[in-house]
C-alpha cells in the first residue's frame, strides 16, 4: 500500500438497517474460533489482558465483547484495534468475515471485538414502516451530534432522539476504552477501529464523535451510512468501498430504493478531509486489483485520508485485495501525535 503525506432520525435508521440487514445478517450465523493466544504481559503496574469473551457494564447494560491478543508474549504497551461487525451480526460473524482476531494478534494488536445491543423500535414510532424483520436485531447506534437529510420518501416522519431506538454505543467504547487503558498497558497513541456496513458507520462515528482517542479508522463499505461529522480531530482515515454497492449505495442518497439523503461517498469522504484539515486533493489513481484511490494530503497532524474505491465491489468486505493486511498496514504506519 502507498501512504501518502505532505440521528437524531429514526426513520433513515430504520431503513439503513433494514438494508444492511439482508447481507449482514446472514453472516452472523457464520463462526470462527479465537486464535489460541497467551496473555498479554503489561509493563508497570497494569494487569494482564486475557483472551476470550467477557463483559462491561455501561449505561446499566452488560456489554459483551471478545478480546483477541497477541500469542507471542509482548514487554511493551500494545496497539488497541475495535472491530465492529454489521446489522444483525456479532463477534463470531466479524471475526469470519475480517479474521482480525488471527492476522491483527500476529502484529501484535489487542482486538476488541464488541457485540451490538437490539434496536428498539416499532411501526408506530417509524411512521408506518414495517418494523418486523429489524425490531430486536444487533447494530451500532451510529448517530452522534452529525444529522442527516431525509429524502423525499420519508420526509414527514419526524425527528427521534437516538436514545430511544437504541444504547449508548458512543458512551460505551468510549468506557470500554478507559477500563482497559487503565487496567492494561495500551499504547493510546495506537487506538484504531474498523468495521463492515453498520459497523463501518460506527467506526465513522467515533472518529467524528471521539477523534482524540483515535489515531485511524478503515470503514468498510459504510462510511457514508452517516450524517455530517462534527468533529475537530485528527485521525487518519482509510475507506473502501464497492461503487456496485446496492446495500450502501456508492452514489448516496437512498438504501434499498428509499431516498435518504446520505451522502455520496467521495463527498463523505472530502467532507471528512476538511474535517481532518487537508488541504489538498490528489487526483485519483487507477491501481492494480480493480482499485481507484483518491486521497487528500496537507493534513493536520500529519493525518492521511484515503479512499479505495472497488470496480464493480458490492456490500462485502473489500474486493480482490487482502482486505484485512491492508488495512493493517495502514493502521501500522499511523498513530497520533504527541
Amino acid at each position: 500500500m502507498r501512504f501518502l503525506r505532505p440521528l437524531s432520525l429514526l426513520a433513515v435508521f430504520v431503513l439503513i438497517a433494514a438494508g444492511c440487514g439482508d447481507d449482514d445478517v446472514s453472516g452472523s450465523a457464520a463462526s470462527s474460533e479465537l486464535p489460541s493466544t497467551a496473555e498479554i504481559v503489561n509493563c508497570e503496574e497494569a494487569g494482564p489482558l486475557a483472551k476470550g469473551p467477557a463483559t462491561f457494564e455501561h449505561d446499566g447494560i452488560q456489554r459483551e465483547y471478545v478480546i483477541s491478543v497477541p500469542s507471542a508474549v509482548v514487554d511493551e504497551p500494545a496497539p488497541l484495534l475495535f472491530d465492529f461487525h454489521g446489522f444483525g451480526g456479532g463477534p463470531a460473524s466479524q471475526e469470519a468475515t475480517s479474521r482480525l482476531g488471527e492476522l491483527a494478534t500476529e502484529r501484535g494488536y489487542v482486538v476488541i471485538t464488541p457485540q451490538g445491543e437490539p434496536l428498539t423500535v416499532t411501526a408506530e414510532t417509524a411512521g408506518g414502516i414495517d418494523t418486523s424483520e429489524v425490531d430486536g436485531v444487533a447494530f451500532w447506534n451510529i448517530f452522534g451530534a452529525g444529522g442527516m437529510t431525509l429524502g423525499a420518501d420519508i420526509e414527514d416522519l419526524g425527528d427521534i432522539d437516538p436514545d430511544e431506538i437504541g444504547a449508548d454505543d458512543i458512551g460505551f467504547v468510549e468506557a470500554l476504552l478507559d477500563d482497559l487503558v487503565g487496567r492494561s498497558c495500551i499504547d493510546e497513541s495506537r487506538v484504531y477501529a474498523t468495521g463492515m456496513s453498520n459497523g463501518a458507520g460506527m467506526s465513522t462515528t467515533l472518529a467524528c464523535e471521539l477523534g482524540s482517542r483515535f489515531a485511524a479508522i478503515a470503514p468498510v463499505s459504510g462510511v457514508n451510512l452517516t450524517g455530517d461529522c462534527t468533529g475537530t480531530g485528527s485521525v487518519s482515515i482509510f475507506a473502501i468501498h464497492g461503487d456496485a454497492d446496492a446495500i450502501a449505495s456508492y452514489d448516496g442518497d437512498y438504501l434499498y430504493g428509499f431516498e435518504l439523503g446520505n451522502p455520496a461517498v467521495p463527498d463523505r469522504m472530502a467532507q471528512l478531509s476538511d474535517v481532518m484539515g487537508c488541504e489538498t486533493a490528489l487526483g485519483a489513481v487507477e491501481l492494480d486489483m480493480g482499485v481507484r484511490e483518491e486521497a487528500w494530503t496537507d493534513c493536520s497532524d500529519d493525518v492521511d485520508v484515503m479512499l479505495w474505491t472497488v470496480a464493480g465491489g458490492e456490500h462485502t468486505w473489500g474486493g480482490d485485495f487482502e482486505t484485512s493486511e491492508e488495512l493493517l498496514d495502514f493502521f501500522d504506519a499511523h498513530r497520533q501525535s504527541a
